[in-house]
């Protein structure tokens, strides 16, 4: 189950409400100190600001699991280019088209297969020509041909643990995200109720900079020169 938000703005949005909750914070820092919030925390605070920003954002995984999938459809292409032009013309040319040799390394629907079928026939494909090898030599079928189709199935086993590993780690990534802007929204949350409470009709700007959502409540707002 997927983490989720307790605030109702965005990350960026956060951030920059916390950066003018923290410029009252630390003018304030003598007012708030009596009540829990010292010099020390206001400034964790502000760390944890910018940590929560240099943690990766969506939109970085989005750029990496593209760039991943492309490279994944292009080896299959590749390697089923080279299963159907290097290999089965020649096993075309021994044996016809087909016939039930040909039909052997079953390729007919190369190009529709899921990615593990794929797999299966690089090395169907590679198992079948080892086999038959002597009968495709004079068709020029050599063992480097068959050693290449091998060199694929592992590549491309490779880059399918890469997407799903890229997957696990995105999530990780982004309930981590989550987890640390709900426990900065928390913390930022307690000082702001505090800033609040003090400034409350007696300072309507001062109690205003501690408002997380503006517009939604003002309705303890102090009146001006209250």
């Amino acid at each position: 189950m997927k983490a989720k938000r307790d605030y109702t703005v965005g990350d960026g949005q956060l951030i920059t409400i916390a950066t003018r909750v923290l410029v009252g914070a630390r003018r304030d820092v003598a007012e708030l100190t009596p009540f829990g919030w010292p010099q020390a925390r206001v400034d964790a605070l502000e760390s944890a600001q910018m940590a929560l920003i240099d943690l990766p954002i969506d939109g970085e995984f989005t750029a990496i699991g593209m760039g991943l999938r492309e490279d994944h459809r292009a080896l299959r292409k590749e390697a089923a280019r080279y299963v159907t032009v290097e290999v089965m013309t020649r096993v075309n040319s021994a044996f016809g088209p087909g016939s039930m040799t040909a039909l052997r390394f079953r390729v007919e629907e190369i190009h529709l297969m899921d990615d593990f079928a794929f797999l299966l026939l690089l090395n169907r494909v590679a198992r079948q020509a080892s086999a038959l090898l002597p009968r495709l030599a004079p068709k020029g079928l050599t063992q480097a041909h068959i050693d290449t189709v091998l060199q694929y199935a592992p590549s491309f086993f490779d880059s399918l643990i890469a997407i799903d590993t890229f997957i696990d780690d995105r999530d990780k990534a982004h309930d981590d995200r989550i987890e640390a802007g709900n426990a900065f929204y928390h913390e930022m949350k307690e000082l702001c109720d505090l800033g609040k409470r003090l400034w409350f009709n007696v300072d309507p700007s001062r109690y205003n900079e501690y408002i997380i959502y503006p517009g939604r409540n003002r309705a303890g707002r102090a009146k001006a020169g209250a």
